[in-house]
């Protein structure tokens, strides 16, 4: 039997499965040309960008081979922290430091008539930190100089405001400053 024979037989006894097989054979042939002209630009993009990625990686990868391992910075930390805890004083020193602060405005030409301070513990760090408010009235350079030595201290303040205020436009007219600023002593329980 030829090829032909055969196929008219098929054709006669079954006209479903030829036509079912050439449907899928045009419908895989659409899938096809869709898939290579839709998703192929699409896929080579993804492609490009993995390999941008991988490279990224790699560099990032031999740039930290040569930095500093993440257990050499923990124990830096540690470092850190135990030299701010000696650096605490305790909480005896709070009047020592109120002082100094008047001698300081006092250095620099200015008085201080009153600090308000707020104390509150820090439990979980075994702190006490104090917020410390007061006021100055003086020329700029006396204002400026005892700015530069309460920065200068050697004790841990951290000024968190710095408020000014003149009272005249004239040379030499005086200015009035508002800081306050915080500072941590150890408690009584660390």
């Amino acid at each position: 039997m030829s090829e032909g024979h055969l196929l008219a037989a098929v054709w006669r006894q079954n006209r479903i499965c030829p036509i079912l097989v050439v449907a899928l054979v045009v419908l895989n042939i659409v899938a096809y040309l869709a898939a290579s002209r839709l998703a192929e630009p699409r896929v080579q993009g993804l492609e490009r960008t993995l390999i941008e990625k991988q490279a990224l990686l790699r560099r990032a990868g031999q740039k930290a081979g040569s930095a500093v391992s993440p257990q050499t910075l923990f124990h830096k930390g540690e470092d850190g922290l135990a030299a701010f805890r000696e650096a605490v004083p305790d909480k005896t020193e709070f009047s020592s430091l109120i002082g100094e602060v008047f001698s300081l405005a006092q250095g620099a030409g200015l008085s201080i008539d009153r600090i308000t301070y707020n104390p509150e513990e820090v439990a979980e760090r075994g702190l006490l930190e104090y917020g410390l408010v007061f006021s100055v009235a003086g020329d700029y350079s006396q204002i400026k100089k005892f700015i530069h030595s309460v920065e200068q201290s050697r004790r841990l303040v951290i000024i968190d405001e710095v408020s000014l205020g003149g009272s005249g436009a004239g040379k030499g007219s005086e200015v009035a400053l508002r800081i306050s600023f915080t500072t941590y002593f150890k408690s009584e329980d660390s």
